[in-house]
């Protein structure tokens, strides 16, 4: 889960926590577990299957 968490703050520039409330909502919105998100989440990154960040102001 630590690695799905770490993309999503590398990828987005967001802290820790505001990346887990992200995994875990789309763990719920796909009605899959924590963990599975998590895995997706680093075989997207790996798989370079990512778009530019958005705008942070």
């Amino acid at each position: 889960m630590a690695g799905g968490i770490g993309v999503l703050v590398a990828m987005y520039r967001i802290p820790p926590v505001e990346a887990f409330g992200v995994l875990r909502m789309a763990s719920q919105g796909s009605n899959v577990t924590l963990h599975s998100a998590a895995d997706a989440i680093v075989a997207w990154a790996f798989a370079g299957r990512f778009r530019n960040p958005p705008a942070r102001s």
